[in-house]
């Protein structure tokens, strides 16, 4: 994936739209439009799934993906959009309504296609049970995408009482199950907190994720890099203060050193990823 930054907005949101433009326009002009038809396997697809599980919606003329408009902005204006068109060469729609900001890509033949690979149902996941395909646990690169889809839509980064924690939120207790199925395969050790969290609290496995499974979501990707150059992790109301301009990096972003002085990292950790430390 191409470089980003915060300011930049990709050509691929081709339009934002005025509040109750679905009410006003209907279904008019939907549908109809040509895609590219991903390939099996691709870690891509894996990503989008996971985004679709963990903050999307698919309805038979459009699939569309949520996020908070402070602090998805980056999110949702240029990855996700550059990962769609990249699989269906197809463009989204933004629109903003109070604190959320929606990624629509109108499409029946989308909708269709995602609905039948997958065996999704329209409407909202929590009445169908949404889950992971099994067909995701064959190796380690595909449920690592569909993993961080989710977490990257309906979890993340966060400071734990005194520790850093990721976790991932949900209503679907199978797909909770799921992510923890997935994350045990890949050598974590999640628990369940209150029947709808997945928390990863351990520092080995925090680390791990980071260097491995990695985030696409700029509010996290700012907040680990001041992780690692000052030892403090940043509340996600500060993610502003440490928003550059020069900020420049590769999505998905996956940790490398150097770390600075004081926190340990663990040296299976250092041996997988060749993260150096700071003197």
């Amino acid at each position: 994936m191409s470089s980003t930054n915060w300011d930049d907005v990709v050509d691929n949101v081709v339009t934002v739209l005025e509040r109750n433009w679905g009410q006003k326009h209907g279904k008019r002009g939907i549908g109809l439009k040509k895609i590219s038809v991903p390939t099996a396997g691709d870690p891509k697809l894996a990503e989008f799934f996971g985004m679709l599980l963990g903050d999307g919606y698919l309805s038979e003329y459009f699939v569309e993906i949520c996020g908070n408009a402070k602090f998805d902005q980056n999110y949702l204006t240029q990855y996700v959009p550059k990962l769609v068109f990249d699989l269906f060469r197809l463009s989204g729609a933004l629109r903003i309504q109070d604190n959320t900001m929606r990624l629509r890509f109108y499409s029946k033949r989308m909708s269709k296609w995602i609905a039948e690979t997958f065996g999704l149902s329209y409407g909202k996941k929590i009445y169908s049970l949404s889950r992971i395909p099994n067909a995701f646990f064959t190796d380690a690169v595909i449920p690592s995408a569909c993993i961080r889809g989710c977490i990257d839509t309906d979890g993340g980064i966060y400071r734990f009482h005194d520790r850093v924690g990721i976790a991932f939120f949900n209503e679907n207790k199978l797909l909770l199950e799921d992510v923890a199925r997935g994350l045990e395969k890949l050598g974590f050790s999640p628990y369940f907190t209150k029947g709808k969290e997945v928390w990863l609290l351990k520092k080995r496995d925090v680390l791990l994720y980071l260097s491995q499974i990695g985030t696409s979501n700029f509010k996290n990707v700012v907040r680990v890099l001041e992780w690692q150059r000052s030892g403090r992790f940043p509340l996600l109301s500060e993610v502003s203060e440490f928003i550059r301009k020069d900020i420049n990096v590769n999505l998905p972003y996956v940790m490398m050193g150097p770390w600075s002085s004081g926190y340990e990292v663990p040296g299976e950790i250092l041996a997988l990823t060749n993260v150096t430390l700071t003197s």
